[in-house]
């Protein structure tokens, strides 16, 4: 029970110690330096948004760089181009310009 008691007297000396006096207009001064909480959260979204968009634009390029590269190659014939004066064969208007 010793160390008990001597343990809250030397709390009770490291709380009431009068030596330290609080100085308001100092810390007044950190606190307008530093910024707010609602500054910090609204970088910290602002970053996470960014990283979003570079990371969904990467994804995106290789996406469409993959399919490009493997699309080709799996069906052997690159895609012809389908002319507007041209119409599809299963139409009836096809019978009629005689695609």
């Amino acid at each position: 029970m010793a160390d008990v008691d001597k343990w809250l007297a030397d709390a009770a000396k490291t709380t009431t110690d009068v030596g330290h006096e609080i100085d308001s207009n100092q810390i007044m001064r950190r606190l307008t330096v530093e910024a707010g909480p609602a500054l910090s959260l609204a970088r910290q979204d602002t970053r996470l948004v960014m990283l979003c968009a570079a990371m969904a634009a990467a994804a995106a390029m290789l996406l469409i760089a993959g399919s490009e590269k493997f699309g080709w190659k799996a069906s052997g014939e690159r895609p012809e181009a389908l002319w507007l004066s041209t119409p599809p064969a299963a139409s009836p208007f096809g019978l009629l310009v005689g695609a």
